[in-house]
């Protein structure tokens, strides 16, 4: 059976001249969203805070890091308001990239996502489902744009970046350089770890060294016997 054309990404007429003023109040929020919330989960400074401040850690700067975020949710804001639905979608695109990419590079150095990095995050998902939906995507229907986008999304943050982040930091020595000899070392040192499970020989415990196991068996268990 033939699928139909209008089920097709891009088959659908694009309306990219067509204004779309939740995205760029969903983009607007983004931009609080950077400006004023804190970026980390242990609190502290917004993101613009730390690009201000220039916070580093190591061989990691904020301001490389979370930069250009602002510029993309200022693309994406203009964008909103200029009818321009293929600049939003590359806008947010690009942020939404960019922002799980800093983090899969920061790893275990940088700051852990808060609710700034949340709420950016988030705008820039939905405005990115918005954009694709108004340029033809997903038979240009918003709402299914947006769950597809955002389930992506969300496997991204469960899956892809924690298993992602594990496997950058086993390549990181102490101080966050990239070391991928420590792949090999760590892993002997894993084997050497384990014992050796089939040269073991079997133990067993002795009732009588516990109390309450003694005492449970010289009463027989208390099975079918009465007092």
């Amino acid at each position: 059976m033939a699928t139909p054309a209008a089920a097709l990404p891009g088959t659908v007429p694009a309306r990219s001249g067509a204004h779309d003023p939740v995205a760029a109040l969903i983009a607007a929020v983004g931009i609080g969203a950077l400006a004023a919330i804190p970026w980390s989960i242990d609190g502290g400074a917004s993101a613009l805070g730390l690009v201000v401040a220039g916070a580093k850690w190591p061989r990691y700067a904020a301001t490389i890091a979370l930069g250009p975020l602002f510029v993309a949710a200022a693309v994406m804001l203009a964008a909103g308001w200029l009818r321009s639905a293929r600049v939003a979608a590359f806008a947010a695109g690009f942020g939404l990239a960019w922002g799980f990419a800093q983090g899969f590079v920061a790893a275990g150095n940088g700051p852990a996502f808060g609710v700034g990095a949340a709420l950016a995050l988030a705008a820039f998902t939905v405005c990115f489902a918005r954009a694709l939906a108004r340029l033809g995507w997903f038979s240009a229907n918003v709402t299914i744009a947006t769950i597809v986008v955002v389930i992506a999304a969300l496997l991204i943050v469960f899956i892809f970046y924690p298993v992602g982040s594990a496997l950058i930091a086993a390549v990181l020595d102490a101080r966050g350089k990239f070391a991928p000899g420590l792949v090999g070392e760590r892993g002997q040192q894993l084997g050497h770890s384990m014992p050796d499970v089939a040269e073991r020989e079997p133990t067993c415990v002795d009732p009588d060294d516990l109390p309450q196991l003694g005492e449970f068996r010289r009463k027989g268990f208390g099975i079918g016997r009465h007092t």
